[in-house]
């Protein structure tokens, strides 16, 4: 049998309470499987000096095992893994279970290993793991994007990337309507999940089990090695904790955005699955006053990258406009299941801090100069 062993999801830098499973689909998307045929319930002594394996009767029909043909016994923990190559001398044969009697010499520490790490892998021609790779680019249910087919290693270990499928479903297309408060950025976020399965010699085994509260999610970007959490968009999720050392980013480059007026404005964010029960609202403060402007957001582009609209029409006596999103009480729209407590209110975005007043000959005098230099059109994110 097989099993998904690990997923690409990180503890999120700042806030280890909190995961982030949202991840850069330009960069390698991997899932670690973990090929084990025959689990080993116990060892025992025969009468002769061997050794007697004890597998259950349902791993042992169909399995290929037979006397004189060999197969790989592995044991011991990850960071210490051994192989052996074993032949059965003989079976016994029962009603629940089977024993397998075997030679251990020449195995290392035989009688020091742990029985419950270890495991039996066959011989078995052809054998390899096909993925199916579920994908949802928008607010819908998930579609198969593709398949891929790998190998496992001496350790019955495989590594599958999934990155090729889900980014050569991608567009990037703008179909922003600039009409909401917020909507979702088809395309440039979405889901996925996968199935596995394990084939070889013309046996097609059992899928994996494909749940929705398994879901994992993707940014069509990437992100730079040195970066925290590396492939992993955590630093630009946000999550319920209020003690979380840094809020989370925007995904906007900028650190402080030109407002142009009239034109329409917007700030890309992760309307991340850790806030599918909150109502969310947008803050904005004109010029630093302390008496900001609350929306709340608009709940259908929960699992996707966001488009989040700031009001626009300012006055001239506008100099700057903060801009941040908290959470609120529990919604009533489509509440969560089965997510636990959340915690209080509070903020779960750094503000952004931008110039509001500009004219469209400030916009033509700035493309001159940037024609003209070399200089860089947008600053560092701090």
């Amino acid at each position: 049998m097989i099993s998904v062993t690990a997923k690409p999801i990180t503890k999120i830098t700042g806030d280890t309470s909190n995961t982030s499973k949202w991840v850069g689909i330009h960069q390698p998307v991997e899932f670690e499987v973990k090929r084990k045929d025959i689990s080993i319930i116990l060892i025992k002594n025969s009468s002769n000096g061997n050794k007697f394996f004890k597998i259950s009767r349902i791993d042992f029909n169909n399995s290929g095992l037979q006397e004189g043909k060999s197969f790989a016994y592995l044991c011991g923990p990850e960071d210490n893994k051994r192989q052996f190559t074993l032949t059965p001398i003989s079976f016994i044969i029962g009603v629940k279970s089977v024993l397998i009697e075997v030679s251990m010499a020449g195995v290392i520490d035989a009688n020091k290993i742990t029985t419950y790490k270890a495991y039996i892998n066959v011989d078995r021609k052809g054998y390899y793991i096909e993925t199916f790779v579920y994908q949802s680019i928008k607010n819908a249910s998930l579609e198969l994007a593709g398949v891929v087919r790998s190998k496992t290693d001496v350790w019955g270990d495989a590594k599958i990337n999934i990155q090729k499928v889900l980014s050569s479903n991608i567009t990037n297309q703008n179909k922003s309507s600039y009409t909401k408060i917020n909507e979702p950025i088809y395309n440039q976020g979405g889901i996925y999940n996968i199935k596995t399965r394990e084939i070889y010699d013309g046996f097609i085994g059992p899928f994996t089990t494909l749940l929705n509260t398994d879901n994992l999610y993707f940014v069509n970007g990437s992100k730079q090695l040195q970066d925290p959490n590396n492939y992993n968009f955590g630093e630009f999720v946000p999550t319920l904790n209020d003690s979380r050392v840094s809020k989370a980013k925007f995904l906007s480059v900028f650190d402080k955005p030109t407002y142009f007026n009239n034109y329409p404005f917007d700030i890309s964010f992760i309307y991340s699955d850790n806030l599918i029960a909150k109502q969310i609202t947008r803050h904005e403060d004109v010029n630093g006053l302390g008496s900001p402007t609350s929306t709340d957001l608009l709940m259908n582009g929960r699992g996707f990258v966001n488009r989040l609209m700031v009001s626009g029409s300012f006055a001239s006596t506008v100099k700057t406009l903060d801009v941040w999103l908290e959470s609120g009480n529990d919604t009533t729209q489509n509440p969560s299941t089965g997510k636990g407590t959340l915690t209080d209110v509070g903020t779960i975005f750094d503000p952004i801090k931008g110039t509001v007043k500009h004219k469209l000959e400030d916009v033509q005098n700035w493309l001159k100069r940037y024609d003209n230099t070399t200089a860089p059109v947008t600053r560092e994110r701090s």
